[in-house]
């Protein structure tokens, strides 16, 4: 054996290592994912796995026929790039049909056989491995524009995800271009070893990578969101109104919400009941404000929403449509229909106005509301810093 036979095979040694620990960590991974998430990461084990006997056919191929190395190694790269394929299709919702299963089959048997028809008529190298690396590449660059098209705005993991397809895309090519330039066997088998290498651990990183920060994002939506209503919580709601008012320039229009008669609602119906009322509620709040508009729960059965830029006439208008809205609700319960109402405490705020300043300026006006027999919206005098 030569020296540069010798680097070889630990090279490929070194990518079923990588392989091997791809498929314990994603295993590990996909016990503690549930839905699609957890598709995803039995797909992408599923990669790591048919990779790994891919590079193991690779080591021991001198001791096997050469069709067979050709048959089996071509079909288990495809089948990797397809597991990589549906993996991220899972990820973002989309569900692997039939179809999809079919055309990997058909996709499959075509390559195999033009990889056989090339090595038994024709012996040429340099097309079996255009055709292979065309395809895988093509495949990858498919992983890639799923990942582009659906990524969240700031799915950092998403972002490295579609990198790393991005990689294998390159890892594809780089062994067919440099044997247009020069067909040496011996350069191929170079090529291909350093780019399995990066494409192998690169992926790899960006593939763990997705779930980790998915984990931190999970961690942090549930740091800055209220667990019954989805809306933001007062803390997150603070820290927002801090910066658009004190640190920043705009002006706008604060209010607060308070359901009324909320305590009658969880003694006559049940605390389930108030639940539902409260999220139905938050709901048309929600649904009724302009985008743009800071929404939160701020308590119990309390809201509270700036709308910046605004003033008190367009803030007006869109908080009356939310009380009317609310008045007709009719939240159906096992012990029969709750109606309720919400009084609405409005205030006009200007720049540099503090958190504290503005609240307080909201909260005069919503108990003005109250006392004023509730079901109805207040505005107070303009607060400012």
């Amino acid at each position: 054996m030569t020296a540069f036979d010798a680097v070889t095979l630990a090279s490929i040694f070194n990518n079923i290592i990588c392989s091997l620990i791809g498929c314990f960590f994603l295993f590990q991974v996909s016990r503690n994912q549930a839905g699609h998430k957890r598709k995803a990461a039995t797909y992408f084990f599923l990669c790591f796995f048919f990779l790994g006997v891919a590079f193991t056919l690779m080591m021991i191929r001198v001791w096997l026929p050469v069709s067979f190395s050709i048959f089996t190694a071509n079909g288990l790269y495809v089948t990797t790039a397809y597991m990589m394929l549906f993996g991220f299709l899972s990820w973002f919702r989309i569900p692997v049909r039939g179809i999809h299963i079919l055309i990997m089959v058909i996709n499959i048997t075509v390559i195999i056989t033009a990889m056989l028809f090339f090595y038994l008529h024709y012996r040429s190298f340099i097309t079996r491995v255009y055709i292979g690396g065309i395809n895988n590449a093509t495949l990858f660059f498919l992983c890639f524009v799923v990942c582009w098209h659906h990524r969240a705005q700031c799915g950092k993991g998403e972002k490295l995800a579609g990198a790393g397809a991005l990689v294998c895309v390159l890892a594809s090519l780089i062994p067919s271009l440099l044997m247009s330039v020069r067909p040496e066997p011996a350069l191929f088998q170079v090529s291909m070893t350093i780019t399995q290498n990066l494409g192998c651990y690169f992926v790899l990183g960006a593939l763990l990578s997705l779930f980790l920060f998915d984990q931190i994002d999970w961690h942090y939506r549930r740091s800055v969101r209220d667990e019954l209503t989805g809306l933001y919580n007062r803390r997150y709601f603070n820290e927002q109104l801090d910066r658009l008012l004190v640190r920043g320039s705009g002006k706008g229009c604060l209010a607060l919400f308070d359901i009324d008669h909320f305590k009658k609602v969880n003694d006559t119906f049940g605390h389930d009941a108030g639940d539902l009322a409260v999220q139905r509620v938050a709901r048309e709040i929600q649904e009724s404000l302009p985008p743009g508009a800071l929404v939160a729960r701020y308590g119990g059965e309390e809201f509270v929403c700036f709308l910046p830029e605004s003033d008190e006439p367009l803030a007006r208008h869109f908080l009356e449509h939310i009380r009317q809205k609310v008045s007709d609700l009719a939240v159906e319960t096992p012990r029969g229909s709750v109606a309720v109402t919400t009084s609405i405490g409005l205030c006009q705020v200007l720049p540099g106005t503090p958190v504290s300043q503005a609240l307080k300026c909201a909260d005069d006006a919503l108990y003005q509301a109250k006392r004023a027999g509730r079901n109805t919206l207040v505005s107070a005098e303009t607060a400012s810093g």
